[in-house]
């Protein structure tokens, strides 16, 4: 991916619009949606969680998957 310079923050601005939306954009966006809605999630306690193993760590998520 190649850098893109600008000269005014209008001009990167303007780059970031969209007027010809496809299916992909539209998958983006959902994708997008989907992961805000899955950090808001709060059911973890906040701060570390120290595991005596990977089993241990693995059974602690697949229970908040649930």
């Amino acid at each position: 991916m190649g850098v893109t310079r600008y000269r005014t923050f209008e001009e990167a601005e303007q780059a970031l619009w969209n007027f010809a939306p496809d299916a992909a954009y539209y998958e983006q966006v959902r994708a997008m949606f989907d992961l805000a809605e899955r950090l808001r999630d709060h059911s973890f306690k906040p701060g570390l969680t120290k595991f005596r193993s990977i089993a241990d760590k693995d059974r602690a998520v697949s229970l908040h998957d649930q």
